[in-house]
């Protein structure tokens, strides 16, 4: 009987998984290749190899000019386990073939074949793309307010994001302080003299989130809720509102004057960090991973003139979630999220965030005198006299000498073809 140990591969996931098991045979098998430990039995090993590799792979496809395409079995698990040496992966494909349930007297096909090449599938069933489906469905259609439902959808799309990171090491969901020294950009066509003049004279109150009862609903806020929306740049910024030839454009630069944290939908068009086949939470990552990369492109499209009320439910619900339900852990707390940063749909080289809450007053208007809350003092009691106000808790300030006025001399666009077909279908190049 062959008997391998953890130390027989590289990748420490499957090491990791190899130590977990291997208290639950004797110490008195010793490894066949490390033979001053203790070893596994290959029959339990195989498995973990096996579902690695049978739901990712399919076989290569032939043709008389190349042959057949893909990777041998050898290569594929050379590379996947970082096996010490060829015989050990010689050792498991015996074993993955002897184990391989089809029968080919009864006319199955087995998996395992030596003489075959492999090809790497990925699945286009998407979990967390059914769940938002059918969330969407459910916070527009059925059941708008207190639909345990709807938030238990948005669980299973937003569990543990914050363990997200790219290929490069940089987080999805982390805080931006005042250290970080950046500017966000919030602006208004304003074509009236008079208008102009009380913007520039007043910029916290005028370009600052509106008070409770003028605020209008947008994409990521409903009618009402604070929310403040703006760029990490003038152009961008200006883009985004889509002004017309010859109007004129009246902003400022905004600080950040305490932490907020943000989750960063940018990052997710970079690569995902690389992650062994054998984490325990490597599909999971990758499949949320790939939910969140067309989930970015529907969050951050353009609101099109005949937009209707109801395009905005489904956004609006996920941000207000995002603020007020998700629990995410930075620095090794747990916090709720304050900001999204997203792509703009009308720069493509620029980046957009909405904070929310508190996060989205502006120092000096007046909604940063406004109470936004109030909470119990004693929670034995629902008595009117027993609750207080919460004074707000701004996160930005207009930075000094930033008002700015801009005339637009001209705009650009770019567009695409679509072609129709004779069923009325039509498709985007």
């Amino acid at each position: 009987m062959t008997t391998l140990c953890p130390y027989c591969f590289s990748d420490k996931s499957l090491r990791r998984r190899l130590q977990e098991i291997r208290p639950n045979y004797p110490r008195t098998e010793k490894c066949d290749h490390h033979p001053n430990r203790s070893g596994i039995p290959i029959e339990a090993i195989s498995p973990l190899i096996d579902a690695v590799i049978s739901p990712y792979y399919h076989f290569g496809e032939s043709n008389s000019y190349s042959g057949q395409e893909g990777e041998s079995l050898e290569d594929i698990i050379c590379d996947l386990t970082g096996a010490e040496t060829d015989d050990i992966v010689r050792d498991l494909i015996d074993q993955l073939v002897e184990d391989d349930p089809a029968d080919p007297r009864d006319g199955d096909e087995p998996f395992y074949q030596e003489d075959q090449l492999y090809v790497r599938h990925d699945s286009l069933y998407n979990p967390h793309s059914e769940a938002w489906e059918k969330f969407k469905s459910e916070i527009t259609y059925n059941q708008r307010f207190f639909s345990d439902l709807a938030r238990g959808r948005l669980q299973q799309i937003f569990h543990d994001i914050h363990f997200q990171k790219d290929r490069a090491g940089k987080p999805v969901v982390y805080k931006l302080s005042a250290d970080d020294q950046i500017s966000i950009f919030r602006a208004r066509q304003v074509n009236n003299q008079s208008e102009r003049e009380k913007i520039i004279a007043s910029p916290a109150s005028k370009l600052g989130s509106p008070p409770k009862r003028s605020r209008s609903a947008g994409r990521m806020n409903a009618a009402g809720v604070a929310a403040f929306y703006g760029a990490f740049d003038l152009e961008t910024c200006i883009a985004e509102i889509r002004p017309a030839v010859g109007a004129t454009i009246v902003g400022a630069a905004f600080e950040l004057i305490r932490p907020v944290v943000v989750l960063d939908l940018t990052r997710f068009a970079n690569p995902i960090q690389v992650r062994s086949r054998f984490s325990p939470v490597y599909e999971a990552r990758s499949l949320q991973w790939g939910f969140m990369q067309s989930f970015v492109f529907e969050i951050s499209k353009p609101i099109l003139p005949d937009d209707v009320i109801l395009d905005y439910i489904p956004s609006q619900a996920v941000s207000e979630f995002i603020h007020k339900v998700l629990q995410v852990k930075v620095d090794g707390q747990l916090c709720t999220v304050d900001a999204v940063i997203f792509p703009s749909a009308q720069h493509p080289e620029g980046k957009n965030i909405v904070l929310f809450g508190d996060a989205a007053l502006v120092s000096g208007s007046p909604s940063a005198d406004d109470p936004q809350s109030f909470e119990l003092v004693d929670d034995e009691t629902e008595l009117w006299d027993d609750w207080k106000w919460e004074d707000p808790d701004p996160a930005l300030a207009v930075k000094t000498d930033s008002v700015l006025v801009r005339r637009v001399n001209s705009v650009s666009f770019s567009h695409h073809e679509i072609i129709y077909d004779a069923g009325g279908h039509d498709d985007d190049f």
